[in-house]
């Protein structure tokens, strides 16, 4: 058996039926464990473990550190992501927030963080029939304390709110940190997340799905 403690946004990959059949044809029962990055090299007792598997450089370089190891393996890596379901993204394309190009969609950070500022709510988006609910239109995002995906997530949008410019300095920070702080604050519940599991499904008494969920930030490298 091999043991190993990864990024829990690794998960679904670590489960995948055709993933595991691939170790087992090498021989390998692999069983993992689920952490966030940042706890990964900070708290976590990796004397335990054949092998860690965070979802950022900064983190695997600490644990190289830390461990005094040389050997390192990027088997994959993916972009910074919103998940959501398609009327929701034609809603925020009609706020202005995201957009629609022949290569996919983008996210318009700047106008994001302006609703945000604003506190306004999904119910008060013109001609919204699809999210009618009355809270604040924000990412549902992981904990930023533990979480390298939630961490990226505030790194980007400090440098928006800073006239994208990195924030360096107190003058900066105060200047950033009240529209900022709102990102995570202000979401209903907050508290730690898996970047895996960070969204759930908004259901009716009977357990069906009743509307879309909001959106769902997040990321993973490796």
């Amino acid at each position: 058996m091999v043991r190993g403690v990864i990024g829990s946004e690794k998960q679904d990959f670590f489960a995948d039926p055709q993933v595991v059949r691939a170790f087992a044809r090498h021989g390998l029962n692999v069983q993992v464990d689920l952490a966030g990055s940042r706890q990964i090299a900070t708290s976590v007792d990796l004397r335990k473990y054949d092998f860690a598997f965070p979802s950022s450089a900064p983190a695997a370089d600490r644990i190289e550190r830390q461990r005094g190891i040389t050997a390192k393996y990027t088997p994959f890596s993916s972009p910074m992501a919103i998940a959501t379901f398609q009327p929701i993204a034609d809603l925020l394309a009609s706020a202005g927030v995201a957009h629609h190009t022949t290569g996919g969609w983008t996210f318009d950070i700047s106008r994001y963080l302006a609703l945000v500022a604003r506190g306004v709510r999904w119910d008060q988006l013109p001609g919204n029939s699809v999210y009618p609910v009355r809270k604040n239109v924000l990412i549902t995002t992981t904990d930023p304390r533990s979480s390298n995906s939630a961490a990226m997530y505030l790194a980007i949008a400090s440098y928006v709110a800073n006239g994208s410019t990195v924030v360096q300095g107190a003058d900066a920070e105060n200047r950033v940190l009240p529209v900022v702080s709102r990102l995570f604050l202000d979401l209903s519940g907050y508290g730690p997340r898996s970047p895996s599991g960070s969204a759930g499904t908004e259901r009716s008494p009977a357990g069906r799905r009743s509307r879309p969920p909001p959106p769902t930030g997040g990321s993973g490298s490796g």
